[in-house]
């Protein structure tokens, strides 16, 4: 009989299947995983310059996690919020934990940043403030800084912008670093 925890991850994962996941390296420690469905993602992954890895099952996440966790220190992602939640339930065990989040929320009407993280998160919400509609080109180019460990007080920062929601796009997307320790 499974436990608590196996029966949430199990009933999340079969939430979440339905989502096209891309997984790309960027640099030697550095990975991203981005819901590929919508237009923010995909504008996150080409300005990224990742590649479809064609992965739809969490399960198979969980074994690149696994085969991966010697070499790759960080993993960088712009999925749904219950794609991060069992992403990072996934990546607790194998030594990962969260050092930055953020929310891209559209359902005021306007774009919505909130941002939780290191010293790298007000210089980020600053250059999301300016970016209007190219959002998601700033947060890959963010995404290295916004990985890096502080050892400082977290911070957090929000951005309100004028940005309405593309047509295929959700109303609500996170991205996330889990990094190991």
């Amino acid at each position: 009989m499974p436990n608590r925890r196996a029966f949430l991850q199990g009933g999340l994962c079969v939430l979440s299947l339905p989502w096209p996941v891309w997984s790309a390296t960027h640099g030697a420690n550095l990975r991203f995983i981005v819901d590929g469905q919508c237009f923010d993602a995909r504008a996150f992954a080409d300005a990224g310059r990742v590649e479809c890895a064609g992965i739809t099952d969490p399960a198979a996440l969980f074994q690149q996690f696994e085969r991966s966790s010697a070499s790759v220190t960080t993993w960088f992602g712009l999925t749904g919020d219950a794609q991060h939640f069992v992403l990072r339930e996934l990546a607790t065990p194998l030594g990962y934990r969260l050092t930055y989040r953020g929310t891209h929320d559209y359902r005021s009407g306007h774009l919505i940043h909130s941002l939780n993280g290191g010293a790298e998160v007000a210089r980020t919400a600053r250059a999301l403030a300016e970016a209007g509609t190219a959002w998601a080109r700033t947060l890959i180019d963010s995404s290295s800084p916004l990985a890096c460990v502080n050892s400082g007080p977290a911070e957090s920062a929000r951005v309100a912008t004028a940005v309405t929601r593309p047509a295929d796009s959700p109303a609500y997307l996170v991205s996330w670093c889990l990094r190991r320790a």
